[in-house]
């Protein structure tokens, strides 16, 4: 996991590993498809989380999901 959290030059920055271990609820859950996780890192700096964590607290999670198979159409 790598976890991205607003900083105090107003960019965010990068850490390795999960944000926190919780029993809390997630404030939200966004899925996306990317090639590897550096692709999804770049991604999810896309997002305003990521910029402004410091000033309400908080970050962006982004870890490894593949637990899904491609279902047929039609």
């Amino acid at each position: 996991a790598k976890t991205i959290r607003g900083g105090s030059d107003d960019k965010p920055y990068l850490t390795d590993g999960q944000y926190v271990d919780t029993n809390e609820p997630i404030g939200a859950i966004f899925m996306i498809e990317a090639k590897d996780m550096d692709e999804a890192v770049q991604i999810a700096l896309k997002h305003p989380g990521g910029y402004v964590g410091r000033y309400f607290g908080g970050g962006i999670e982004v870890r490894a999901f593949d637990h899904f198979e491609e279902m047929p159409r039609g």
